[in-house]
């Protein structure tokens, strides 16, 4: 049954209304099953002809004299060949056996890179979180199982995660490879991270998006009809938002009226695309007008396309995106299925003394982001061990996080540094504690050659003296 347009605003001002949060303190445990199908796109996709191309460009790489840039295929190089000119080593057939050796190499590295992304996974995990939608989240993920290309993946079964993150820090610890990692926090990079978590699907699963997504505005809605679903009676909203050359977005949006205007099913499409359809069924009411979701399937379209020629009819007008046509006539190529299955949910909880932070255990191999000053490349150190030259006697200790606060610290012996240095963010990593050694040896030779320096002159202006006539 179709809704009369002049209907519209008195809706679109319930669904509105019900896109509010439900609370800003969360408890949610959870078993969840991840599936990802790329069946049809491996038939699409020519690995063997995609290698030969990446080969070929490696060697007009070698020809162009910009081929190896590895530094440590360059090193094997020089200890090999030495510092010779690039064009007589060239003619040296040792010389191009070693480069077609490493062009080799890198051809099957990204061949099985190439394979493993059409490769199909599944893995399933279940998990508990704490959220204060505004300070922070702290929670567990265990493996239960993890296949690829329908083979379990043995070093995943029983593997735990414990993961924090609040405006300062995201913090992740993995106890079966006595390994933790550090990046920054909300503060940083919000979307990113507590998307990566997987949290605001669980504290916002089931609520519409109106007035929150830009799609979901009253000018966008064309049109609303009622329809029965397995939830109940339910309205269907289509909003879209179109730009010239059949770009733009589109959200199909089914809500209950008898639960809280939340959302049954929902798809979203860009230039005529659908991208994602999520269900959300099996509502429970948490709290008077509270309902929510305890089963929730969320399906990606990775790799989305039209039938042949529906793009063109887009492009020149002859058809809207949001048309039935359009929406009716989708291609899933590639397609990333997640299940979640709620076991408890409590919302308005208690969460003042929590801080969102994680301890890391001492001998921890920290991998942090934080502390790399943008070099790309995360610095190792483990928690609250001493690196020692036994030549030297230098001891450093390694730095540790004070657990209490946001600010990591490091604490050097009194052999090493003289004192104690409990700076903020004086933490010196693994990566740099040769450095540091390598320093210290420098300046002990350097005092031993100015004492030897200092002992021969001394002994020369004797000699001279000795040999002075007397009166």
């Amino acid at each position: 049954m179709v809704v009369p347009e002049t209907e519209w605003g008195k809706l679109y001002e319930k669904v509105e209304f019900a896109s509010r949060p439900l609370a800003r303190t969360w408890s949610v445990s959870l078993s969840e099953t991840t599936t990802i199908d790329r069946e049809a796109y491996r038939n699409d996709t020519d690995v063997d002809a995609a290698s030969g191309e990446y080969e070929q460009m490696l060697r007009e790489q070698y020809a162009a004299g910009h081929y190896p840039r590895s530094e440590g295929h360059r090193k094997s190089l020089r200890s090999r060949f030495g510092e010779g000119d690039r064009s007589a080593l060239a003619e040296d057939p040792h010389y191009g056996a070693m480069i077609d050796e490493f062009i080799r190499d890198d051809v099957a590295e990204y061949e099985r890179g190439r394979r493993a992304v059409l490769a199909d996974r599944s893995f399933s995990i279940e998990a508990t979180y704490v959220v204060d939608t505004e300070r922070g989240i702290k929670g567990e993920r265990r493996y239960l199982a993890y296949y690829m290309n329908g083979e379990e993946e043995a070093g995943f079964k029983d593997r735990r995660q414990l993961v924090a993150l609040n405006g300062e820090y995201r913090r992740e610890y993995v106890p079966t490879q006595n390994a933790g990692f550090v990046d920054r926090g909300l503060a940083e990079r919000p979307a990113a991270l507590v998307l990566e978590l997987g949290t605001p699907p669980l504290v916002r699963a089931g609520l519409p998006s109106a007035g929150v997504s830009s799609v979901w505005v009253l000018e966008n809605l064309t049109s609303a009809s009622v329809e029965d679903t397995p939830e109940g009676r339910a309205y269907r909203l289509c909003f879209v938002d179109e730009f010239a050359g059949g770009a733009g977005n589109v959200v199909e949006a089914w809500v209950l009226p008898e639960k809280g205007y939340r959302v049954y099913r929902q798809r979203d499409y860009m230039h005529g695309c659908l991208t994602t359809e999520v269900v959300f069924d099996d509502y429970r009411e948490l709290a008077p007008g509270a309902w929510y979701p305890f089963h929730q399937s969320v399906v990606g379209n990775m790799y989305p396309r039209l039938p042949d020629g529906m793009a063109e009819r887009l492009a020149s007008g002859e058809l809207s995106i949001g048309s039935p046509e359009v929406l009716a006539s989708q291609v899933l190529t590639s397609t990333n299925q997640r299940e979640r299955w709620i076991r408890d949910v409590a919302i308005d909880i208690d969460l003042e003394g929590e801080t969102f932070t994680l301890e890391f255990p001492q001998g921890t191999l920290i991998h942090d982001s934080v502390l790399a000053e943008g070099d790309g490349n995360p610095l190792l150190y483990r928690v609250g061990e001493t690196v020692t030259d036994s030549a030297l006697g230098v001891e450093s200790l390694l730095p540790a996080y004070d657990l209490q606060s946001e600010a990591p610290r490091r604490t050097a012996s009194p052999a090493a540094e003289g004192g104690t240095d409990d700076r903020p963010g004086a933490a010196v990593p693994l990566a740099r504690a040769e450095r540091r050694q390598g320093k210290v040896a420098f300046a002990v030779v350097l005092m031993v050659l100015v004492a030897v320096v200092g002992s021969l002159a001394l002994v020369r202006i004797g000699r001279r003296g000795s040999r002075r006539p007397t009166a």
